[in-house]
């Protein structure tokens, strides 16, 4: 999962559904997830600002999840 962000957008939405369920009344659900390639240092994949429980899955861009800075 650490590297598809439609499971990550998945798991959010799955993950809001329990909270609630539990009594919280609006569950915020963030990801913290970092990427290399070719031995470039670690960098942000995804915006961890952003509550992916709110995001909808579409094939569009999406600003959650974050471009890949190849001069890093």
């Amino acid at each position: 999962m650490e590297t598809q962000p439609d499971m990550m957008l998945q798991y959010a939405h799955y993950l809001h559904d329990v909270y609630k369920n539990k009594g919280i009344k609006d569950p915020v659900i963030t990801v913290e997830s970092y990427v290399t390639l070719n031995g470039s240092s670690n960098q942000l994949y995804i915006d961890s600002t952003i509550d992916l429980s709110k995001q909808n899955e579409n094939f569009l861009h999406t600003k959650w999840i974050l471009s890949f800075n190849q001069n890093k």
